[in-house]
């Protein structure tokens, strides 16, 4: 009894291991060519990764992750005790003033600061952050077998916070490559290396948590996000992805404490070699220019100017003797394609028109007075002009300088005689705004007493009739007035109900 008891055992675990290995043969089968393509790559596959962990690709990689130490002559008051001051209570009032009495003492001083890049080629090119190596006395360059190297700065990019070093060495060094990080997903794994606070070599994993990211900092590109563990020294270190391909340049961090909570900021590889690139050829970087500055289209500048959609970018200024005023844009046009790219959002513009060949003639499409027009444009090379959203300035009280000779909309307002031009030291047509009402719209929307009001719904402005004549026009149309304002240096949009 006990024999058959065991032999009936014995068949049962049997079929179950047979049943296991015919479950198990088609992944098996699956990872064979993964296993062939490993011996000949040396790169993990994504299912080894799961049960192997990172090491191997790690190992692959350290030798072209370099720590960079820069060496900075800075004036006495340091970083730290501007964040230290600035975050005193009232109750410190006196030490704050003391404090920054302190800081006015001019004297400079050498400070070395730690970061980190990435080898590209096999003669010692080295990509890192700007940031890092601005005004840097002297750079040195350590690799991950401890031998250390002078580097130079072959050339620099503000906008995009990279640079391009140079080491040099009869022997050939170990590199990475860049990627297509366009083909990163959300969710891929990505590996960070790099020197966060001193701690050299230093590796942290994580996912690409969001892509394309604007976090506001005056770059022109917009960047990966991953909770990978990127700290104070990770600056300039490359993100790869599972090839073992940087796909990104470590550049930023939000942190309220200063260290990592899982939220950190890569330059994706997709604008990184195209700099790259440039710097290594050139030693600049040269980028397209129109001549303008714009903003986002607002729904309701879209909606008074009989838009389908919110799209484009609204042009607020246009450069006197640049390839706009040229091409006959004017301030108002809504630009909704450039050549063959359609601006949806008005940050398209400028990453467009940067990627186009200097010189090029380009096809520019606008809107202007609810009718279509393409218009040829040749881009200029960008020189200290930027196009770049323009930032409206916040509503302060002042007193009427003129008495008003008529109100429209709750703005009082004054026609530009000789005299008024004269005084104000403007030579332009429009309307000057000489009181706001307190409880109207125009107030709500920011509309100041000095503001001249050059054009309603993209209709150059001369006469209080002129303003009237656009009212009336609204009232049997759209209801909504759209208004083009000269504050200072500056313009600016605003839309006003009239009913």
């Amino acid at each position: 009894m006990l024999n058959k008891n065991i032999k009936t055992h014995l068949k049962v675990v049997a079929v179950s291991f047979a049943a296991f290995l015919a479950f198990q043969e088609p992944l098996l089968a699956e990872e064979k060519p993964a296993q062939q393509a490993l011996k000949l790559s040396g790169v993990a596959s994504p299912k080894q990764m799961a049960f192997t962990g990172f090491a191997n690709e790690v190992e692959s990689l350290l030798p072209a992750v370099v720590n960079i130490s820069v060496v900075q002559e800075v004036s006495n008051s340091a970083a730290t005790n501007q964040v230290i001051t600035d975050e005193l209570p009232k109750i410190f009032e006196d030490f704050k003033n003391q404090a920054e009495g302190q800081r006015k003492i001019n004297q400079k001083k050498k400070v070395t600061s730690d970061g980190s890049g990435f080898l590209i080629s096999k003669d010692g090119f080295i990509v890192t952050n700007n940031h890092l190596v601005d005004d840097a006395s002297e750079i040195t360059a350590s690799l991950n077998d401890g031998t250390k190297y002078k580097a130079k700065v072959v050339g620099i990019d503000k906008k995009t916070d990279l640079a391009l070093l140079k080491i040099e060495s009869d022997k050939e060094f170990k590199f990475v490559k860049f990627g297509d990080s366009s083909k990163s997903r959300i969710g891929d794994w990505v590996i960070v290396i790099g020197n966060p606070y001193g701690f050299s070599g230093s590796v942290s994993v994580g996912i690409v948590s969001a892509k394309g990211r604007d976090i506001a900092n005056g770059q022109s590109n917009e960047f990966i996000q991953t909770d990978a563990a990127i700290n104070k020294g990770n600056s300039g270190g490359p993100m790869f992805n599972l090839k073992g391909e940087v796909i990104g340049v470590s550049t930023a961090i939000i942190s309220p404490s200063g260290g990592n909570v899982g939220i950190g900021f890569a330059t994706p590889s997709s604008i990184a070699a195209q700099i790259i690139k440039q710097l290594k050829d050139q030693g600049e970087v040269t980028r397209g220019w129109l001549g303008v500055s714009v903003q986002d289209v607002t729904p309701e500048i879209a909606e008074s100017m009989k838009m389908e959609k919110v799209r484009g970018a609204f042009v607020v200024e246009v450069t006197r003797d640049g390839p706009a005023e040229k091409a006959g844009i004017l301030p108002t046009d809504i630009i909704i394609k450039f050549d063959d790219q359609d601006i949806n959002e008005m940050k398209m513009l400028p990453k467009t028109v940067a990627k186009t060949p200097i010189g090029k003639d380009s096809k520019i499409t606008i809107i202007r007075r609810g009718k279509v027009k393409i218009l040829n444009i040749k881009v200029s090379k960008l020189k200290d002009e930027e196009t770049k959203p323009v930032e409206v300035k916040q509503p302060t009280a002042k007193k009427p300088m003129f008495k008003p000779t008529a109100q429209i909309l709750g703005i009082g307002l004054v026609e530009f005689s000789e005299k008024l031009k004269k005084e104000k030291n403007v030579n332009i047509d429009g309307l000057f705004v000489a009181d706001v009402a307190i409880k109207s719209e125009a107030a709500e929307k920011g509309v100041l007493i000095g503001d001249i009001i050059l054009s309603a719904n993209q209709v150059p402005i001369k006469s209080l009739e002129d303003l009237r004549k656009a009212v009336e026009e609204s009232k049997k149309t759209t209801k909504k007035l759209f208004l083009f304002i000269k504050r200072a240096n500056a313009n600016y949009a605003i839309v006003l109900a009239t009913n």
